[in-house]
C-alpha cells in the first residue's frame, strides 16, 4: 500500500514499482516460509531475518519486525538491511 524512500533506495525501486508489489516478487526463495510467517500468522507479529531481491537481482538479508493490523486493515513491517554486518 505504501512504502517510504529508505526502502525503495534499499531495494532499488522506485515508489511507483515497489507499490502496488506482490511481496512474492521481493522475497527469495531460499527463506523458510513456516520460519517467516508462522508466528505473524498466528500472533499478528514476527520478528526476524528475511532475504529479498534487489531490482538488481542480487540477495539482501533483512532485519524485520512485522505488526498486523498497526492501523485497522494495515499491516506495518519495519526492515532494516543488515547483509554486511553478517558477512
Amino acid at each position: 500500500v505504501d512504502a517510504n524512500h529508505a526502502v525503495c533506495q534499499m531495494l532499488g525501486y522506485t515508489y511507483d514499482e515497489l507499490v502496488g508489489m506482490d511481496i512474492g516478487q521481493l522475497v527469495a526463495k531460499d527463506n523458510n516460509p513456516k520460519q517467516l510467517w508462522g508466528h505473524f500468522l498466528e500472533n499478528g507479529t514476527q520478528v526476524g531475518l528475511v532475504l529479498l531481491h534487489h531490482k538488481s537481482g542480487r540477495k539482501l538479508t533483512v532485519e524485520y519486525q512485522a505488526i498486523a493490523n498497526f492501523v485497522k486493515g494495515l499491516h506495518l513491517s519495519i526492515l532494516h538491511d543488515v547483509t554486511d554486518r553478517l558477512q
